[in-house]
This record gives structure tokens, C-alpha cells and sequence, in this order.
């Protein structure tokens, strides 16, 4: 979790081995209703060249300290959602895009929406849009352990919703709807749960491309 200025500072270093006009990133963003009129919590980045680690950023106590501290590079974390050449890559961008322009100011460039992706990839089934999921089972070969771990994590916030809430199963409030996103400390579970998002996107990415790929 990256909360502090000097944790900011040495991470924004991680931005120097960014290539421009390749896959370089994959974001997801968490928070209350977050959307244009919801409020971000936290900014996760895998990088390509590090695909095994996810780096949460805590945008509610950094503000925007966030998006404006610029590393030896020369460019801020602003700079680099904003860059055309370099390619980031997001599952269902339409939210994150909207919290980030209209809470921050922020304008996404040089995007690549997977849920997109594996839209194309369906040929004509095109009545409706997968979640990441979903996705995931369908286009990433897990391990029985990671498959088990990644869905634990979904499972156990969900879980975690419906008990605090006192309801019956099916009627959880989804993560995205939960205010704990603006409580610090986040508990640990919202914190993992921030994480399990990208964990597996550049192997989701890397299977629709080479499938779309193959049928071009």
C-alpha cells in the first residue's frame, strides 16, 4: 500500500522501465459509487515488467499529491494516464475514466479496454458485456491454487458485505457500493480485494490478443 509521500516518490522510479507504444500498464481503480459522481479510494498498477506484483496507490489520503508528484523522470502519475503512446489497459474503462476526469481531472489516453477485447473476440455473441471474472475463468489458465485464491478474495469481500450489513446472500451490497472504501485504515480485506483486480489482467490481455490476432 503506498500512503506516503516517500512511498509515493519511490515508486513513481517503477515508471522509468515504461516503454512508449507498447502494453506498458493495467489500472483498475476502487471506490464509493466511483464514477462522476463517486468518490476514488485507491489507483492499482501491474506493470508489464513485473506482472506478478500489484501496487495500490491510496488516492483518499494522498490526494492529489497523487496525480502531481513528479518522479526523477520527470512525469507525474497525471502525465502518465494522460500519454497516448503509452498503453495502458483497463477492464470496462467507462467508470474509472468518468471518477478520473470529473474528481481529478484526469483525461485517460492511450487506453485498451479489455472487457473490449473479449467483446471482439465473441464474434457475433454480442448481447452483453462478460465481467472480469468471468473473463478470467474462460481466458486464463490458473493453477487449482490460484484459481482457488483469486476467487477467495472476491468470495470473502462479498462475504464480508452481506455479514456487516446484516442481509441474506443475495442481497450483498457489491464492493463498489460500500463505504468502506472511504474509511482509513481500509481493512484488510477491501485492501486484498484492490489488488485481485489486475493480478491476472496481462495474462487475460496477452490470451485475447493472441486470439484476435490469430483471427485477423
Amino acid at each position: 500500500l503506498i500512503n506516503t509521500t516517500a512511498s509515493l516518490e519511490d515508486f513513481l522510479e517503477m515508471f522509468d522501465e515504461i516503454e512508449e507504444g507498447r502494453v506498458s500498464l493495467f489500472i483498475d481503480l476502487e471506490g464509493f459509487q466511483h464514477g462522476r459522481n463517486g468518490t476514488l479510494s485507491t489507483i492499482q498498477f501491474t506493470f508489464a515488467h513485473q506482472p506478478d506484483v500489484t501496487y495500490v496507490v491510496d488516492i483518499l489520503v494522498l490526494r492529489e499529491r497523487v496525480f502531481g508528484t513528479v518522479g526523477e523522470h520527470k512525469k507525474s502519475i497525471q502525465v502518465i494516464l494522460e500519454d497516448p503512446e503509452i498503453y495502458k489497459v483497463l477492464f470496462d474503462a467507462r467508470q474509472d475514466s468518468a471518477a478520473l476526469y470529473w474528481e481529478w481531472d484526469v483525461k485517460l489516453a492511450g487506453i485498451i479496454d479489455v472487457q473490449l477485447m473479449e467483446l471482439a473476440d465473441r464474434g457475433r455473441r454480442r448481447r452483453y458485456l462478460s465481467s472480469l471474472e468471468k473473463c478470467i475463468k474462460k481466458y486464463v489458465e490458473l493453477t487449482p491454487e490460484e484459481s482457488e485464491a483469486w476467487s477467495a478474495t472476491k468470495h470473502a469481500c462479498r462475504k464480508y458485505s452481506a455479514n456487516e450489513y446484516g442481509l441474506e446472500w443475495s442481497l450483498r451490497p457489491m464492493p463498489e457500493y460500500r463505504l468502506d472504501w472511504i474509511l482509513r485504515p481500509m481493512p484488510e480485506i477491501l485492501l486484498r480485494y484492490a489488488a485481485n483486480d489486475t493480478t491476472f489482467m496481462p495474462a487475460l490481455y496477452d490470451a485475447l490478443q493472441y486470439n484476435l490476432e490469430g483471427a485477423g
